[in-house]
């Protein structure tokens, strides 16, 4: 099933949402055994590299230049390293990047992936939620003003349909991350040197 674990070893087991554990279970359940569960990370590697070229290509560049720019991303240590594990970064990666492009695709059909691709990644992991101001700089630079508004509606179509486990960590402790900020000591100074030092990590 896909709910709370009672009495966790570690709380994060609840507070993240479960996207890219689905895909792991579905990986070992088809399979019976554990022998494929990084399957979805790899296949997310690969999603990443066509996505980076994809990007590349809508931005104006040549076809050598964005298969280059694939490549350099496709040999980035974190993320060889990464692509052979069962983790989700990548995961959560390759969700943002799919929405990425759709979101400077244009047509009705471009919008109705970037809202799915947007609510699979914030479904699968938290850190998406910081992701959100870029992908809709990237949308406003990327199509004409006249099309921000079905982008606008697009994305919170997005983060209604990916808002599913916030709702449950709300219902289940009250917050929205389940407590992970409290756990992993995560909350931000409210000072403005510090907010101006985390908002220039952030947008890094």
């Amino acid at each position: 099933g896909i709910g709370y674990v009672a009495s966790p070893a570690d709380v994060r087991l609840n507070g993240n949402p479960p996207n890219a554990e689905i895909g792991q279970l579905a990986a070992m359940l088809l399979s019976g055994s554990d022998r494929y569960v990084a399957l979805p990370q790899l296949m997310a590697y690969a999603a990443l590299v066509v996505c980076v070229a994809g990007l590349a290509r809508r931005l104006g560049l040549g076809v050598a230049e964005a298969l280059f720019a694939a490549l350099a991303f496709a040999t980035l240590p974190v993320v060889v390293l990464q692509a052979s594990g069962a983790l989700n970064d990548l995961v959560v990666a390759s969700f943002l990047a799919v929405a990425a492009l759709f979101a400077v695709q244009g047509g009705r059909a471009a919008l109705v992936l970037l809202a799915l691709a947007l609510g699979l990644a914030l479904g699968t992991k938290l850190t998406a939620v910081l992701a959100l101001p870029t992908l809709a700089l990237v949308a406003a630079v990327g199509r004409p003003r006249r099309e921000w508004l079905a982008l606008g509606l697009a994305g919170l179509a997005g983060v209604a349909l990916g808002s599913v486990w916030y709702v449950v960590n709300l219902v289940e402790t009250g917050e929205l991350d389940g407590g992970l900020d409290e756990e992993f000591q995560q909350r931000m100074e409210i000072s403005a040197p510090a907010m101006v030092v985390n908002g220039l990590r952030l947008a890094l």
